[in-house]
């Protein structure tokens, strides 16, 4: 989480991008992956980074193969 500085909103936070990313593929609808790959090929988005806070989330085992299987196609599109 990464706080939002507002003087009427002193308490806000949001996700940081890394985080952000783990929650889009965990989604893994087409616009989602879209979105990340473009983030990745401009290099907003970094892929160890990705791949550590996947590590780090609390996934069963079925949804942990569902995400690195979408981060894997969101890379292929980052690349064409």
């Amino acid at each position: 989480m990464v706080p939002v500085s507002a003087p009427e909103c002193p308490s806000v936070s949001c996700l940081e991008r890394h985080d952000l990313a783990v929650a889009k593929l965990q989604a893994g609808s087409p616009k989602d992956l879209a979105l990340l790959a473009a983030l990745l090929a401009t290099g907003r988005l970094h892929f160890d980074t990705i791949r550590q806070r996947i590590n780090e989330t609390i996934l069963n085992d079925k949804t942990v193969v569902f995400v690195f299987e979408k981060l894997r196609e969101t890379i292929e599109i980052a690349r064409k």
